[in-house]
C-alpha cells in the first residue's frame, strides 16, 4: 500500500521492505526495515505469507490480509531520511558532500 492505495509489487527472497504503519502485534513502526526470507501462499485462501528478518535480527511472519502497509526499501524520500542515524551513514554523507569517495570505505574517524 502506498499513499492509501493498494498497488501490485513484485517481491522475492532477499528484497528489502519498509513498514509504513505502526503495528503493535508485529512490533514494527513506520520506517522499520526488513529483508524477505520467504514468501509462501496460504493454503486456506491463497493470500501471501511473508517471512522476514528485521534489522535487529528478529524474525517475523505476517499475512498480507492482516498487514499490507509496506513497500520496497531500496529508496526513500528526503523527508523519510531526516534524522536517519545508521552506522556509517554520516561518514557516507560527509564523503558525498566533500565530493570524494575517500571517506565512504574505511575512513578513520
Amino acid at each position: 500500500m502506498q499513499n492509501g492505495k493498494l498497488e501490485d509489487r513484485e517481491l522475492t527472497k532477499g528484497d528489502r521492505i519498509r513498514f509504513n504503519v505502526k503495528n503493535k502485534k508485529l512490533g514494527v513502526i513506520n520506517g522499520t526495515e526488513a529483508q524477505v526470507e520467504k514468501i509462501s501462499q496460504s493454503r486456506n485462501d491463497g493470500s501471501l505469507n511473508f517471512h522476514v528478518v528485521l534489522e535487529d535480527g528478529r524474525r517475523l511472519n505476517f499475512n498480507e490480509k492482516y498487514y499490507n502497509s509496506f513497500d520496497h526499501a531500496y529508496a526513500m524520500t528526503v523527508h523519510k531520511s531526516q534524522g536517519l542515524d545508521r552506522p556509517g551513514f554520516r561518514r557516507h554523507l560527509r564523503a558525498i558532500i566533500n565530493g570524494s569517495e575517500r571517506g565512504v570505505y574505511g575512513e578513520q574517524a
